[in-house]
This record gives structure tokens, C-alpha cells and sequence, in this order.
């Protein structure tokens, strides 16, 4: 089961896009972190099926979460 469904009317490019434009704010709210770090999953979890990394659907999902975690946790912490 999916932690976070896809918004239907978001491209993978605009969430990119969001990402590059708010992660380096020095007063994010809490909405935006949530919303970076759910971009965030969606690209990991979108790039991981196209490269096809795991025989099993649950490993996507949890290398999803571990990615934007690392992530995140970079991006904030420069």
C-alpha cells in the first residue's frame, strides 16, 4: 500500500520544479517540508520502477521512504 498517492494533475517536472524553488527557503512551514519530502518519494519510487531495482513491490515502497529521507535530511542540512 502506498504511503502517498499522486496528485493527477502534478507532472513529475513540476514537482521537481516546487523542490528547487522552496528547499532552500529559510522559513519553510511544515506544510511545505511535508509536501517536499512527499515529492520527494514520488520521484524515488517513480525512477525505481523505470530502472526496474526490485523484484518485489513492497521494496519500492520502502526504498521510496529511505530515499526521501536522505534527502531531505541533505537538502536541509547545507
Amino acid at each position: 500500500m502506498a504511503l502517498y498517492k499522486k496528485p493527477a494533475n502534478m507532472r513529475y517536472v513540476d514537482m521537481c520544479i516546487f523542490i528547487d524553488n522552496t528547499v532552500y527557503k529559510q522559513n519553510l512551514t511544515e506544510e511545505e517540508e511535508t509536501l517536499i519530502f512527499e515529492y520527494l518519494y514520488h520521484l524515488a519510487k517513480m525512477l525505481a520502477y523505470k530502472a526496474k531495482y526490485f523484484n518485489r513491490t513492497e521494496y519500492y515502497e520502502d526504498f521510496a521512504v529511505y530515499f526521501a529521507t536522505s534527502i531531505f535530511l541533505r537538502l536541509r542540512n547545507s
